[in-house]
């Protein structure tokens, strides 16, 4: 079962109830493109979207959520919680 998310990733300068709740698909995304996966097998993995049957809708939202995850990086909250996922 995958989590819900919407197409679109927020685009507040503010946390979002909705960044909260998917603070570990943003972690996960920044972890696997660091690692070089692909981000067809990446949206198939985290979002449950075939890139073959839908390839518009699962670029734009893997492209939306990772660009919400990097711009966070730069929230001290965020990039903390990224430095402790190493750990656990």
């Amino acid at each position: 079962m995958f989590m819900s998310f919407e197409d679109a990733a927020p685009s507040s300068n503010e946390i979002t109830e909705y960044d909260r709740d998917h603070t570990t698909l943003y972690i996960c995304l920044l972890d696997r493109q660091a690692r070089g996966q692909d981000w067809r097998t990446t949206a198939r993995a985290f979002f449950g979207l075939d890139a073959e049957q839908e390839p518009d809708r699962a670029r734009t939202v893997y492209d939306s959520h990772l660009a919400r995850a990097t711009a966070l990086q730069s929230v001290p909250s965020f990039a903390m919680m990224q430095r402790m996922a190493a750990y656990l």
